[in-house]
């Protein structure tokens, strides 16, 4: 490991506390947490003999330390809901998985404790900055801004093969193999994985088709937003990840057939379907043959790829269903060997996040990681319903909330965990529970204000 790993990675708690003496603390908040997940290396460091301090505890852990020292009485006057509830369970399920297992207090907490910093913190950061129409704006305007910056480091990987974490930091982040598409390179930059980037972009290409298609500014950054919009979305395609260029298809026929169709139901089907899948997944009534058709009349590669997830999964399905209400918690006790050698050490392979879940923290974890994604969008549904969705104010909430609805999906297939989608949740949660709480004031006072009125014609400069 290259000593730029230890100097990004330290040096990153001075980046941090720059960004917050200099910006004002939500543009502050974004940035961090744009630089650290685009920029830092895939590594992690031992902290103190017992905490591992990498990308994905270091983005959030510092962002919220920065928010305690220069923005603390924001932080005090937070007030949570009821809409928070399933963060809540989420950082709470491997508490309640180790003390059901025996495992014991320490490593419950101490569990608990990490995902508290990697979900709970980077929730918690969104509820604080993300919850007015400016935040969504900022916080959409700032999707846009990543998935820019990174693509000419797509394009400079997809031409001369996926180094630049080799080249900055001194090691390579994943298999090789896994970057080898199409007679070409899949390129990682400084993810953990191709299908990650494949995703990130897609969510950039999202938000610039949903400004284009909108009318809702004329350009972004002095660009008209079509070129934006082009260039995004041939990058995603160049990115060869199926999966995410599928989802970035799905995102944006959902858009075109709710306004063609002046109807939620596209919407609806939409965010419902991962709850859906999993209950059909967990209750064993599909085995999903019939998906893996349809995508081997596509790819005959991204076929066998599913199949053998779907595999996989139900392997770990039957050893979760052992201890189907609290799970089998952590040290891998919810993994299985390979059924073709039960006494090889190898195990099956683990790609699904809902899967993981449901293993290692039972119906409680899963219920509540589901619950994380579809609480957000229904309820910005009670706040802005359909006949609103095209009014401004209720623009940048929509797509976010479309955004999180595609990485909700994903997560069926893959365990790509990035804390900008949990941003996008929080704010979400916060947008909602300000307006229920204006709505439920009024209404003791006999009037209920009407919802600001922003420019549907502005100049993003």
């Amino acid at each position: 490991m290259s000593w730029t790993v230890p100097l990004a990675l330290y040096g990153w708690i001075g980046c941090v506390a720059i960004l917050f003496a200099t910006l004002a603390p939500a543009r502050a908040a974004l940035a961090a947490y744009l630089i650290g997940w685009l920029l830092l290396p895939v590594a992690e460091l031992e902290l103190f003999d017992v905490f591992d301090y990498g990308k994905s505890t270091a983005v959030p852990g510092v962002v919220f330390l920065a928010v305690v020292a220069f923005d603390g009485a924001r932080l005090m006057r937070l007030r949570l809901g009821w809409l928070d509830l399933p963060i809540a369970l989420v950082c709470a399920a491997p508490l309640c998985s180790s003390l059901s297992n025996g495992i014991g207090w320490y490593d419950g907490l101490s569990s608990s404790t990490y995902q508290v910093i990697v979900w709970g913190l980077p929730y918690l950061t969104g509820r604080l900055y993300f919850s007015t129409p400016d935040g969504m704006r900022l916080l959409g305007m700032g999707v846009l801004a990543g998935g820019l910056a990174y693509a000419p480091l797509c394009w400079w990987e997809i031409r001369m093969s996926p180094q630049l974490h080799t080249d900055v930091y001194g090691f390579l982040q994943h298999d090789w193999t896994q970057t080898l598409r199409s007679g070409g390179y899949r390129p990682m930059v400084f993810q953990h994985h191709g299908l990650m980037l494949g995703l990130w972009m897609s969510a950039a290409s999202l938000v610039a088709v949903a400004l284009w298609t909108s009318g809702t500014t004329r350009r972004v950054w002095g660009v008209p937003h079509v070129f934006v919009a082009a260039l995004l979305c041939a990058t995603t395609a160049l990115c060869k990840s199926f999966g995410a260029l599928a989802l970035l298809l799905i995102g944006a026929a959902t858009l075109w057939s709710m306004r063609a169709l002046r109807s939620s139901l596209p919407m609806l089907l939409l965010a419902c379907l991962p709850a859906s899948y999993v209950l059909l997944r967990v209750s064993g009534n599909w085995s999903g043959d019939a998906l893996t058709s349809a995508v081997a009349e596509v790819s005959s590669a991204r076929a066998h790829s599913l199949a053998y997830r779907f595999d996989a999964e139900e392997q770990l399905r039957d050893k979760a269903e052992q201890k189907p209400l609290l799970g089998w918690g952590g040290w891998g006790r919810s993994f299985v060997r390979r059924q073709a050698d039960p006494d090889s050490r190898e195990m099956v392979v683990t790609d699904s996040l809902w899967i993981l879940f449901f293993g290692k923290y039972g119906s409680l974890g899963l219920a509540a990681m589901l619950l994380t994604f579809l609480v957000p969008v229904l309820a910005l549904w009670r706040r802005h319903p359909p006949r609103t969705w095209w009014r401004p104010q209720a623009f940048w909430p929509w797509v976010l909330a479309l955004v999180l609805t595609l990485y909700a999906i994903d997560n069926l297939v893959n365990a790509m965990l990035n804390p900008i989608y949990l941003l996008i949740a929080g704010g979400l949660c916060g947008f909602a529970s300000v307006r229920v709480a204006a709505v439920s004031r009024a209404r003791s006072f006999g009037s209920i204000p009407p919802p600001p009125r922003l420019d549907a014609r502005v100049e993003l400069r």
